[in-house]
């Protein structure tokens, strides 16, 4: 089989959940010793001074194709709207023909042929409003309402996400794939002597500290967090460190 894989994430340069799904996905997928061929489309239109270097591919089942022809919102988004039939832009004009695309970040691409899979980490676009601008909540709307009505299968971390689309958009409902999380193999207990050069940067004890990580923003509901590490500080005089 011919596998496609959307890799335009990549060019983020800030390394949020889609990207370190997407990087992790690749690297997994880039060890099995698989029949199928793997090809990542990487769209990095930007202007010749502000392009991002592609990710390197070592796996000889895959291979990466850089488009610099057409932005990745004009590809997702503008050309979604047109019949394959009035645009010749579709996935395959850049990959050749595939038998299946998995799009990572919750829209379906332009495609003429083969099985489509997308995936769809949660609806916090539509449930939680206020932290997103407005351009961004209706972009997810809409690729969401496409991946609801056009995809072959849509690939989501928990049941609870699973339910908010099916609440949301009502796509038929065994067309949905539950696929938790896996942590990441670097995720392993550390010796003392490994972890001081962190621990020595940051000036924290060795296993005697809390962790939070993610990115800053008003979503992560970091107030929450500060506010209550506060009153279990001072409830226990012992309280570990509150690391950001």
């Amino acid at each position: 089989m011919h596998i496609g894989l959307e890799a335009t994430n990549l060019r983020s340069q800030r390394l949020g959940g889609v990207w370190r799904y997407t990087e992790s996905l690749i690297r997994a997928l880039g060890r099995l010793a698989s029949p199928h061929r793997y090809s990542l489309l990487f769209l990095n239109s930007f202007k010749p001074w502000a392009r991002v270097p592609p990710p390197r591919v070592s796996s000889p089942t895959m291979r990466l194709v850089e488009v610099t022809s057409v932005s990745n919102f004009l590809f997702t988004f503008f050309l979604s709207m047109i019949p394959l039939g009035w645009s010749r832009l579709t996935v395959e004009s850049f990959l050749g023909p595939v038998d299946v695309f998995h799009s990572v970040n919750a829209a379906v691409l332009p495609q003429r042929k083969g099985r489509r899979v997308v995936t769809v980490q949660d609806l916090t676009c539509l449930q939680l409003p206020q932290f997103h601008p407005w351009l961004r909540r209706a972009l997810f709307q809409f690729g969401v309402r496409r991946a609801a009505r056009l995809a072959d299968a849509i690939i989501v971390p928990s049941s609870a996400t699973k339910r908010d689309i099916v609440r949301w958009f009502r796509p038929a409902e065994e067309k949905i794939r539950v696929v938790p999380l896996a942590a990441g193999e670097h995720f392993v207990p550390l010796s003392l002597k490994e972890s001081m050069p962190v621990l020595s940067r940051y000036e924290l004890p060795y296993r005697d500290y809390l962790l939070f990580v993610g990115n800053v923003e008003p979503r992560k509901n970091l107030l929450a967090l500060i506010e209550a590490y506060n009153r279990l500080q001072a409830a226990t005089p012992l309280t570990p460190r509150l690391a950001i």
